[in-house]
């Protein structure tokens, strides 16, 4: 179909997905241009760039789910002034910023920034609108990090992609070990619930390898099913856990396979295509607390989200240069903790229920702002119905 539609009249609730989106991604604009032309006018996937006022998904006259916030790209973006100097020279000396973002984790205030140009952490200090760049003293250092995550006692994990390992800081980033290179298996993400740390692997087991957060000792891994099966991994990328649930995007396999923590296929998010509920790059994943699943896809450059039951809902972002769009978009991370911070930025009459971060690894919207501003139980009991 043309358009992906379902109306819930009762509560006004209003989830679109268009074809016209996927149809503009580069590798396939010359294809579907035409059949995309006819459908602007009755099926608009995202807000058009010139639209005046906020930016928000799905566009109106549908009811708004999240909004386009701010974007944060270098300490310009916090709120630091250049020099006078700079000013008069249009430079911007001494200000630091973000260059090829993956991996992105929040806490206390901060953005932790994995940065493959910078071969190093960005740390992002909301309060003292600064940005430095965290490159480890330890033999190896960091080569290629690509995802975080932060532990409830400020413990640091970095998947290195450069050194096949997974490292190892404490809260004050003094370097305690590092983990994972057990099978020369590519650590891509980490993702630590309760006392097990999750860790992905691109190579080797291809499979989610489980350790004890306190020993580090490799517990198990799963799937036991082959990459070839539908149950298996081919190429485990980003990961996510909530409660008892595991969330894995599985770039050669182009969907999300879900799983519970102790390794038993539940079911998909999504498949290989070219339109709605269908994935060609997909990366980060996360779940709010209501159970809606995000997944980033980086061919479409877009982030999709799903029921509970794996059902798409709506889009948001898509390509282009305009406030909202992506670029390479890389992780999504949903906070629920900082919203104060961005307020400011949400349109009169809605509420902010969570933020959502996406990072692109190019384009001047280095992390992405989103936020979710409508009842997330509207989505979900409509997706039910």
């Amino acid at each position: 179909p043309a358009c992906v539609c379902e109306i819930n009249a009762a509560k006004g609730v209003g989830m679109i997905s268009s074809v016209k989106q996927w149809a503009s991604q580069r590798a396939y604009r010359t294809a579907f241009v035409a059949a995309a032309a006819a459908l602007t006018a009755s099926c608009a996937g995202r807000q058009r760039a010139d639209t005046v006022g906020p930016v928000v998904y799905p566009p109106p006259p549908d009811t708004a789910r999240i909004q386009y916030l701010t974007s944060i790209s270098s300490e310009l973006d916090l709120g630091r002034s250049r020099s006078a100097l700079d000013r008069f020279l249009g430079t911007k000396t001494g200000i630091k910023g973000l260059v090829k973002p993956y991996g992105l984790a929040v806490y206390r205030n901060r953005l932790l920034v994995c940065d493959e140009d910078n071969f190093g952490v960005d740390i992002v200090d909301l309060d003292r609108a600064t940005i430095t760049i965290f490159r480890p003293t330890d033999p190896q250092g960091l080569r290629r990090p690509v995802n975080c995550f932060v532990d409830r006692d400020g413990t640091l994990y970095v998947t290195d992609l450069g050194s096949n390992r997974v490292a190892v800081y404490d809260s004050s980033l003094a370097f305690r070990g590092f983990f994972g290179d057990e099978d020369d298996g590519q650590p891509a993400d980490v993702f630590v619930a309760g006392e097990r740390v999750y860790v992905s692997s691109l190579a080797g087991m291809r499979r989610i390898r489980v350790y004890d957060r306190a020993t580090r000792q490799l517990l198990h891994a799963f799937p036991d099913a082959p990459p070839g099966d539908s149950t298996g991994l081919a190429a485990p990328a980003n990961l996510f856990v909530a409660g008892d649930t595991v969330y894995v995007s599985d770039l050669l396999k182009q969907r999300v396979l879900v799983y519970t923590t102790d390794g038993r296929y539940l079911r998909t998010i999504g498949r290989p295509g070219m339109g709605p509920a269908t994935f060609q790059r997909p990366k980060g994943v996360a779940r709010d607390r209501e159970g809606l699943v995000y997944v980033v896809d980086a061919a479409f450059e877009n982030v999709q989200v799903f029921s509970p039951q794996g059902r798409l809902l709506m889009f948001f972002g898509g390509p282009g240069s305009g406030p909202g769009a992506m670029l390479l978009p890389a992780k999504v991370v949903l906070d629920y903790d900082h919203l104060d911070r961005f307020r400011q930025y949400v349109r009169p009459g809605a509420e902010l229920k969570y933020l959502i971060f996406v990072t692109n690894q190019f384009g001047a919207s280095k992390v992405a702002v989103y936020g979710f501003i409508g009842p997330s139980d509207y989505m979900v009991s409509a997706a039910g119905r």
